[in-house]
């Protein structure tokens, strides 16, 4: 009798998980309902303009952020260059090759927290999300192609037709419906589990004494430009990389006040996305430490990079190496691997 009872039960957890799956796969199948928008506990209030997505259109998003046959040669997708296992960049490459033969003029960005923006681009020349799209499929040294040829094949396309009239209830494929999914997809894209945030929390406070210290170091010496759970001000300053061929802000407005230049980048999963600096000039963390204590008086060179009167951020060997084993743990493991779903 026990014996039966414990069969009976064993097929019944069986029978009641099967459901329990078959559930979930029609919710996230068939579902067009509105998703709730991803807002970390940790972070900043989302902006009041957040619009919610659907699971359909995020989908779509995906799907043609893998695309390549939306470059002029065919062979250069957005994940191309920014691949999800890296932060959504292109590690190792100083600059990512775009259509044909041709290479960026600058390093590839991370693609994080988007939402939390408030400019894009090495020197802030957008003002949202969706115009990034717009310039990664015309850009020469991106894609190549313009938005009328990609609507014109997505058109002809049976199968993007199909998705499209899935999320929007008509066949029809027009540059605001393209840049709404994309969007939608680019919107998903949050990191906010690394072991930095689980310590942040309070869930998990198992930082080495290097880690712990690092934290110290980095909330006394770097905060005035990376500050806050992003790890960004989203403020544009002088950090004394500017060149004759590029600089930043002020190459886009001519203005003298605005030379050198450029977006304070997030350090969020940095251990994995070097180079790094808008040209990629530095291949370590360690070189780009360096350079911020070796840095000289020069004109315009940010206020907060001065000690004293002195240029330069103060930092000794071993500050240095606790400062880096405190950005390893701002690494995100499980947000390497949701582009793999």
């Amino acid at each position: 009798m026990a014996g039966q009872q414990k069969g009976k039960l064993i097929i019944l957890v069986l029978l009641l998980t099967s459901f329990g799956i078959l559930t979930v796969g029609f919710m996230f199948s068939a579902s067009d309902s509105k998703m709730a928008v991803n807002q970390p506990v940790n972070f900043p209030v989302l902006p009041p303009d957040t619009t919610m997505a659907t699971l359909k259109g995020i989908s779509l998003g995906r799907t043609l952020f893998k695309d390549p046959g939306l470059s002029a040669d065919r062979k250069v997708s957005c994940s191309s260059c920014h691949q999800n296992e890296n932060a959504y960049s292109d590690p190792g490459i100083t600059f990512s090759r775009g259509n044909g033969t041709v290479h960026a003029a600058r390093n590839t960005p991370a693609l994080m927290n988007l939402q939390w923006k408030k400019s894009y681009f090495a020197d802030g020349r957008a003002g949202h999300l969706s115009q990034t799209v717009v310039n990664a499929i015309q850009s020469p040294v991106e894609m190549a192609s313009s938005i009328s040829i990609v609507l014109a094949r997505l058109n002809q396309s049976a199968s993007y037709k199909k998705q499209f009239k899935k999320v929007f209830g008509t066949e029809d494929i027009t540059e605001e419906r393209l840049k709404r999914v994309f969007t939608e997809y680019l919107n998903t894209l949050v990191t906010s589990n690394s072991r930095y945030d689980t310590y942040s929390r309070k869930e998990n406070l198992s930082y080495s004494d290097d880690e712990h210290r690092g934290m110290l170091i980095f909330k006394e010496k770097c905060t005035p430009c990376h500050n806050g759970e992003l790890f960004t001000d989203e403020s544009l300053r002088n950090a004394g990389t500017g060149t004759a061929a590029d600089q930043g802000l002020g190459t886009l407005t001519g203005k003298p006040d605005d030379m050198g230049k450029f977006k304070v980048p997030s350090l969020r999963n940095i251990a994995l996305t070097s180079p790094y600096m808008h040209d990629g000039r530095f291949a370590t963390l360690q070189q780009v430490l360096d350079h911020y204590t070796g840095l000289k008086n020069e004109k315009g060179l940010d206020s907060t990079l001065y000690s004293n009167g002195t240029a330069g951020i103060a930092l000794s060997s071993t500050e240095k190496k606790q400062l880096i084993a405190f950005m390893n743990t701002l690494t995100d493991p499980i947000f390497l691997k949701q582009g793999n779903y």
